[in-house]
């Protein structure tokens, strides 16, 4: 039982660990389009 316990907890936290690899991958991009996307609205804008 015990031993259970500490390999769920150990995959838990490799879990954790990998979504917030995702997460700070994912936000970036969104950033990145984000910026992409104000800056095509900007040029419309000018042109």
């Amino acid at each position: 039982m015990f031993t259970e316990l500490v390999i769920f907890s150990i995959i838990f936290i490799i879990l954790v660990i990998v979504a917030k690899k995702i997460m700070d991958i994912a936000l970036r991009f969104v950033g990145i389009a984000i910026a992409i996307l104000i800056a095509l609205f900007i040029m419309g804008l000018l042109l």
